[in-house]
């Protein structure tokens, strides 16, 4: 399989790079940019799913990569969408609890979609963008060929913290790493969170089970976002071969929005009652 980082828009011009004896699939880019807003996120959905119909390839859902402010912190600033190209100690910071519910819930939509979905490393830990890099450790082309202006995309190159308690979180044996990893990351550690039924890592692991179990991927998709005020609203239909019904997925904005009578809900990035970003997988 072969997948193009090919970071153009509109869909119908990112289809372009898509073929059966070419490349597989697109990242969507235009997804990843989107800003944390209801009719932005349902007009990109529809234009995604539509481009890539017709060139019958699978649609991509992604949130991060090695470019762009992590997802934890970007979607945590005063403008969301792609963000900044980089942050430092002195510019706005993100509020690390909005930007964390906020992206829990991009991913469960994400999850809830037909077509793939791509994680980038760190993304199933929470891991928010390392905002206070000193300048004189940076490594990014970007920060030199711009003379610092832009603070560059280390921030989100940061080495993983595998285990809370070992040297440079387990990343190396004497404690060094390329980019220095700040302190406050023990507590998204791999080993903190395994121990931890309510961690970040343990709610994307049931919510790729889940995503796995029900062939969500595989399904098709009906936007009845209208009949749910202030909502983003999907029933992913089931594929031909699948013994389960439809699922609602249903995401609300900075807003209290409960669960409709007669759903019952599978899974939520955030419990119901509470006015934050939320999305809930439910079926009938």
């Amino acid at each position: 399989m072969l997948v193009a980082e090919a970071w153009v828009s509109p869909g119908d011009r990112l289809a372009q790079y898509v073929r059966a004896d070419e490349m597989s699939q697109c990242f969507n880019f235009d997804f990843l940019s989107s800003q944390w807003k209801r009719d932005d996120l349902r007009a990109v959905i529809a234009s995604s799913l539509r481009a890539m119909d017709d060139v019958g390839a699978p649609t991509t859902w992604v949130l991060s990569n090695h470019d762009v402010v992590r997802a934890a912190s970007r979607l945590g600033l005063s403008h969301t969408g792609k963000g900044p190209n980089g942050i430092r100690a002195t510019d706005e910071q993100p509020d690390p609890e909005l930007g964390a519910r906020r992206a829990l819930a991009a991913h469960l939509l994400m999850a809830g979609l037909p077509g793939s979905c791509y994680l980038y490393q760190g993304e199933e830990l929470g891991l928010p963008e390392h905002t206070a890099l000193p300048d004189n450790v940076r490594e990014d082309p970007a920060y030199f060929r711009t003379k610092g202006v832009e603070a560059g995309r280390d921030g989100c190159r940061v080495p993983l913290p595998w285990q809370a308690q070992a040297p440079a979180f387990g990343f190396s044996p004497d404690g060094q790493s390329w980019l220095p990893q700040p302190p406050e990351w023990a507590t998204f550690a791999v080993d903190a969170q395994e121990a931890s039924a309510s961690s970040t890592l343990n709610f994307f692991r049931h919510m790729y089970a889940l995503r796995s179990e029900l062939a969500l991927g595989h399904g098709g998709l009906e936007d009845v976002s209208d009949a749910f005020p202030g909502t983003l609203a999907y029933l992913n239909t089931a594929p031909a071969d699948a013994t389960r019904g439809d699922i609602l997925i249903l995401t609300a904005f900075d807003t209290d929005v409960s669960i409709p009578e007669g759903w019952q809900v599978l899974l939520a990035s955030a419990a119901p009652g509470s006015a934050e970003s939320t999305t809930w997988l439910a079926r009938a």
